[in-house]
């Protein structure tokens, strides 16, 4: 519990990296929209129990890695 109070003292949290996998249309998407599920690394998950049991919602911030940005940047 020591190692959450110390997360939660900053309004933003580093969970690392994180993959993005494109969601299957039987998991509540409107037909022809695209969905997409994040997902969280483990070392965590005692902060997204908290978060899933309270019910709270969360702003989620996406960092662009440098070669990405280079790639679009050509475009």
């Amino acid at each position: 519990m020591e190692v959450l109070k110390e997360l939660l003292r900053s309004e933003l949290v580093d969970v690392g990296e994180v993959r993005i996998a494109r969601a299957s249309p039987h998991l509540g998407g409107v037909p022809g929209k695209e969905r997409y599920i994040i997902y969280l690394p483990m070392n965590r998950s005692y902060l997204w129990r908290v978060l899933h049991d309270t019910g709270e919602k969360v702003r989620v911030y996406v960092e662009i890695p440098e070669r990405l940005k280079a790639k679009l940047s050509k475009g």
